[in-house]
C-alpha cells in the first residue's frame, strides 16, 4: 500500500501479523521506518523478542516490541513471540576504569530483556552483586582518618569503611523487581560519601544481576 503524506512524500506500508500463543494482532509497518509493536508479558518468563518463526528463525523485534532496524519491503509479514525461563536471564557489566569522586551515580540502561522481565514479574526478587574499588584520600584536615561511604540501589543502602588505598569491596543486594529500575528501564547505583566526600573515590565497578530462584 502506497500513501501520500501531507508534504507529498510517498509512504509505503505493509501489513504485518504478530502472534503470541492464541492472540494475533495486525499492524502497519512503514517501509524505511522503525516499527514499534506491543510487547507481551508472562509470569515466570521473559520474552526474548519476536521472530520470523515459532521456534528459531530470525529476530526482528526486541523484547519491548521495537524493530531491530528500519523496515524493509522484503521482510516477512508474520512474527512470533519466543520465551525463556526467568531465572536464565543474567546481566553483567563493567564500568568506570578511571576514578570518580563521590558522590557519584552510575546510570545503567539495562537491555530490553530485563525491562520485559521486570514488567511481567514485578513481585520477583533480583539478586545484585556489585564489586568496586574505592579509597579515602588523605589530606590536611584528616591526616590519619578513614572515611565512610554508602551504595544505594533501589532504596537499599549498604556502607563500607574506606582506607587510604584502593581496595576491593563486594556488596550483595536482593531487591524486588518493581524497585529495580526507573520508568525508562535504567538501573541507578548511587555512591554517597560522608561530609568529606570530595576526598573519596570509586572506580572499577562490576555488576551482576539475575533473578532469584
Amino acid at each position: 500500500m502506497i500513501m501520500l503524506a501531507s508534504c507529498g512524500e510517498k509512504i509505503e506500508k505493509v501489513a504485518i501479523s504478530v502472534n503470541n500463543d492464541d492472540v494475533n494482532i495486525s499492524y502497519d509497518a512503514i517501509i524505511g521506518k522503525k516499527v514499534v509493536i506491543t510487547p507481551y508479558y508472562k509470569q515466570g518468563f521473559y520474552m526474548t523478542g519476536f521472530y520470523s518463526q515459532e521456534e528459531g528463525g530470525y529476530k526482528y523485534f526486541d523484547s519491548m516490541g521495537n524493530s531491530l532496524s528500519e523496515w524493509k519491503k522484503e521482510n516477512p509479514t508474520n512474527f512470533y513471540s519466543q520465551w525463556e525461563i526467568l531465572t536464565k536471564l543474567k546481566f553483567n557489566g563493567s564500568y568506570l576504569d578511571e576514578p570518580e569522586g563521590l558522590s557519584y551515580s552510575l546510570w545503567i540502561n539495562l537491555p530490553p530483556e530485563f525491562k520485559n522481565a521486570v514488567d511481567g514479574n514485578l513481585d520477583a526478587n533480583v539478586h545484585i552483586d556489585v564489586t568496586f574499588k574505592s579509597m579515602f584520600k588523605q589530606h590536611n584536615l584528616f591526616p590519619s582518618s578513614s572515611s565512610y561511604m554508602w551504595l544505594n540501589i533501589g532504596g537499599i543502602k549498604q556502607g563500607v569503611n574506606l582506607t587510604l588505598n584502593y581496595i576491593s569491596y563486594d556488596l550483595d543486594y536482593d531487591i524486588q523487581a518493581n524497585k529495580l529500575m526507573n520508568s525508562n528501564g535504567t538501573l541507578i547505583l548511587s555512591f554517597e560519601g560522608s561530609n568529606d566526600f570530595q576526598s573519596q573515590y570509586v572506580k572499577n565497578i562490576m555488576i551482576e544481576l539475575k533473578f532469584s530462584d
